[in-house]
């Protein structure tokens, strides 16, 4: 396993790092002992970074992480979790962020964590209506006392460091970057839209984060790729989300299209490999990502991501080629 300095937190980060979300839902829909199997696997080959989120199952991904390390007698990790603003905290941010981040410290058994993380998406202007990820603008972040409460928590001692989400507008995330004021942020990479590690061609279907992770490496700024494996639509084992009825139909229509769309880079896999390996260790091999978040379902997909990372991961010049000629027509 390789390790990497988290930005300027200090922390040391393995290369694939366990993430607890919804989306693979190991930590929200499996049952303890699967947790324990597939946390334990994870530990003996050297992960030591965990991601979760009191939104995650409405707290239950917390919960079962935090029974699960518990079991496993508190082992020396990194551990991060995240909450959201609302626009009806703003009335008293700091009060709204600290009592999310005593909740999430409850639910996961510990008097702190290493990284707490806005769990919103921003955007360069008034977002009048809510929506999932409860986006922000920039001008929210700085003169609502979003920041502020973030490091008070901090000051206080519940996190050692904070972060954000760096998705939603591009610019916006850009500008946040730019402040300095977090000490790490999440970026949305993967092989159907690489774009915050490398240039796509005109007229790209999907947000162009326009390489941004460039920007937080030079700004010091700790990476954590997220979003792997697109939400499942790169995994070859098919979708195992619960369908319309959790995602919202609009959310299941794309990414069932996604999946569709995923068939075109099917020539990327090298011999042995399938797509879902592909696609982690595309992430794997972007230089300026600190750590990559995984979702695992079982303990087989963890020993199936470490094998990725065992193999020395890469990407060639022709395989970086071979994928821009299948973004041109995605």
């Amino acid at each position: 396993m390789r390790y990497s300095t988290l930005g300027r937190t200090g922390l040391t980060v393995s290369a694939v790092g366990f993430g607890c979300g919804s989306t693979a839902a190991l930590f929200t829909d499996r049952s303890p002992d699967e947790q324990y199997l597939a946390a334990t696997t994870a530990l003996d080959g050297g992960i030591n970074f965990f991601d979760t989120a009191y939104r995650y199952a409405a707290g239950k991904s917390e919960e079962a992480l935090g029974a699960t390390l518990a079991r496993l007698g508190q082992p020396d990790i990194v551990l991060a979790t995240k909450l959201r603003v609302d626009r009806e905290d703003f009335a008293n941010v700091r009060a709204s962020v600290r009592a999310q981040a005593v909740a999430s410290l409850r639910r996961l058994g510990r008097e702190h964590v290493d990284l707490i993380q806005l769990h919103n998406t921003v955007s360069s202007g008034d977002v009048p209506e809510p929506e999932y990820y409860g986006p922000l603008s920039v001008g929210d972040l700085f003169e609502r006392g979003v920041v502020a409460a973030l490091e008070d928590l901090r000051r206080d001692g519940l996190a050692r460091a904070v972060g954000f989400s760096g998705i939603g507008e591009p610019a916006a995330v850009a500008k946040v970057l730019e402040s300095g004021a977090f000490d790490t942020v999440q970026v949305y990479v993967n092989l159907l839209n690489p774009s915050a590690a490398m240039r796509v061609p005109p007229g790209f279907r999907y947000i162009d984060y326009a390489r941004v992770i460039d920007l937080a490496a030079a700004r010091g700024t700790g990476v954590i790729g997220i979003r792997v494996l697109a939400g499942g639509a790169l995994s070859e084992t098919g979708l195992r989300a619960p369908g319309t009825a959790s995602w919202g139909r609009r959310a299941w229509a794309e990414l069932v299209g996604d999946h569709d769309r995923a068939e075109r880079l099917l020539g990327l896999r090298r011999d042995g490999e399938d797509l879902t390996a592909a696609a982690i260790r595309f992430a794997l091999a972007q230089p300026r990502i600190d750590t990559s978040l995984v979702g695992f379902w079982s303990a087989s997909d963890v020993t199936a991501a470490l094998a990725v990372e065992a193999a020395g991961p890469s990407f060639s010049d022709e395989e970086l080629h071979q994928l821009r000629s299948t973004l041109e027509i995605s």
